[in-house]
């Protein structure tokens, strides 16, 4: 008499119980399982699923945590998983996060560089988010610019490529905007001095190119605008001196032209303009000569540069 043993195959179970099973499985280990069956991969990939593994291991305390700031195993993983499960992570384990305060996190070593997840946009009560020197590519993502509570944007010293998007506008709130050491290009868009509240703005070691708006005037809070070895050309517009609380101008190495504005020696906090490396004529603005408050103001490189009075005091100051 012949006995038959009928194997029960994976994509015989009902999804609902094997998602029960598998999401006692770490949710970095699940992934990798994706490539055992197409059933395999449609149950863990699913939404319920995700939401039923991540709230089974990531530990409570991590959920309810306003500030991320040493990522772990998990944190570092979210930028080279499945964007679904990405979007489930933003929107439940990291849903009041304020705070993202990451300088040079240590990521395994076979996912050296990755995009920002679009689904960072989710992070609606984010605050700060400093993602500096994490290896980052692409382009940043325009979902970033729907974060309507976002103060601080730090993105420096990664590998950034693509222009600043003009829908960056939408971050009424933003006062520090950092994009330093990447590969950024395009123009400066005159949406982003719709940003009032800006306070600082620095794009050094980029391939920026083109002029610098006048919109800036806007900015009335500006304190720090810097630019440094762009391909910024044209003249420097008068709107720059526009900006009352202005202490720091850094332009230099670029390829700005024309003169100085009368208009420079109207921004009584100017501390350092650093305008060195670039094609600029003509006379220095008198006006300079009654700036209270300026400790630095180099022009040197250069050639056009005319020296039409006496500086007096000021000559330490000044750098032809």
């Amino acid at each position: 008499m012949s006995r038959h043993h009928q194997t029960t195959q994976f994509s015989d179970i009902p999804l609902d119980i094997a998602g029960q099973i598998l999401a006692w499985i770490p949710p970095l280990r699940v992934i990798i399982l994706r490539s055992v069956s197409q059933s395999f991969n449609v149950c863990i990939m699913s939404p319920s699923f995700v939401r039923l593994n991540l709230l089974r291991f990531v530990p409570l305390e991590q959920r309810q945590k306003r500030v991320s700031t040493k990522p772990n195993d998990w944190e570092t993983g979210l930028f080279y998983i499945p964007e679904s499960i990405q979007a489930v992570n933003f929107r439940i384990i990291w849903e009041s996060v304020e705070e993202i305060d990451w300088l040079h996190p240590q990521f395994p070593i076979s996912h050296s560089y990755r995009n920002i997840p679009q689904s960072f946009g989710n992070l609606q009560t984010l605050k700060t988010a400093r993602l500096e020197g994490c290896n980052l590519t692409g382009c940043i993502p325009r979902t970033i610019f729907s974060l309507m509570n976002l103060v601080t944007l730090n993105l420096s010293g990664n590998t950034l490529e693509g222009s600043i998007d003009p829908s960056i506008e939408s971050l009424t709130q933003l006062e520090n905007l950092l994009l330093r050491n990447n590969k950024i290009s395009g123009h400066i868009p005159s949406q982003l001095f719709n940003c009032t509240k800006l306070k600082m703005v620095v794009l050094d070691h980029n391939e920026i190119a083109g002029a610098i708006p006048d919109e800036i005037r806007q900015c009335q809070d500006l304190q720090t605008f810097s630019a440094i070895h762009n391909k910024i050309s044209g003249n420097i517009p008068a709107a720059v001196f526009e900006c009352k609380k202005l202490e720091n101008l850094f332009l230099h190495g670029n390829k700005l032209s024309g003169g100085l504005p009368e208009e420079i020696g109207q921004c009584q906090n100017l501390k350092f303009a650093f305008l060195q490396e670039n094609s600029l004529i003509g006379p220095i603005p008198i006006g300079v000569s009654e700036m209270k408050n300026l400790r630095r103001l180099d022009v040197h490189g250069n050639a056009g540069i005319l020296r039409t009075f006496d500086f007096g005091h000021y000559t330490s100051r000044i750098a032809i």
